[in-house]
């Protein structure tokens, strides 16, 4: 089997495709969890549902990730930073559970839809 890195042409526009289809498909499939995600972050701290990043992608590309909020909004100014760890006073009560199922990842499949997430480093950008 190939590497991703290694497709090009045809079976790499193909690959783009059936990758959109799928997200597409899959946030389709799990609105109904996502809005159920979402309904249990909103009251268990006051902010935003979704934590938004930047991250840097291939060829230097800067993108946003998305993901469900699972410390208290403003926490990188607390604590640790951007560091959050196992048991961080900062994670909230469902941000415990999201982040023990992954749950907290779903999201990023909206950078998969519109074609907008490539090949991410961990690395965050610095904007």
């Amino acid at each position: 089997m190939k590497s991703p890195a290694s497709i090009s042409g045809a079976s790499c526009r193909l690959k783009g495709w059936v990758d959109r289809v799928v997200a597409v498909l899959a946030l389709l499939a799990l609105t109904p969890l996502l809005l159920a995600i979402a309904v249990a972050v909103r009251p268990d701290s006051p902010g935003p549902v979704f934590y938004r990043d930047l991250r840097v992608g291939r060829r230097g590309r800067i993108f946003s990730i998305y993901k469900f909020r699972t410390v208290v909004h403003g926490a990188e100014y607390l604590g640790l930073g951007r560091d959050v760890a196992k048991n961080d006073v900062r994670i909230t009560l469902a941000g415990s559970w999201l982040r023990r199922t992954s749950c907290d990842e779903i999201p990023q499949l909206i950078n998969v839809a519109p074609r907008d997430r490539r090949r991410s480093s961990r690395q965050h950008a610095t904007t």
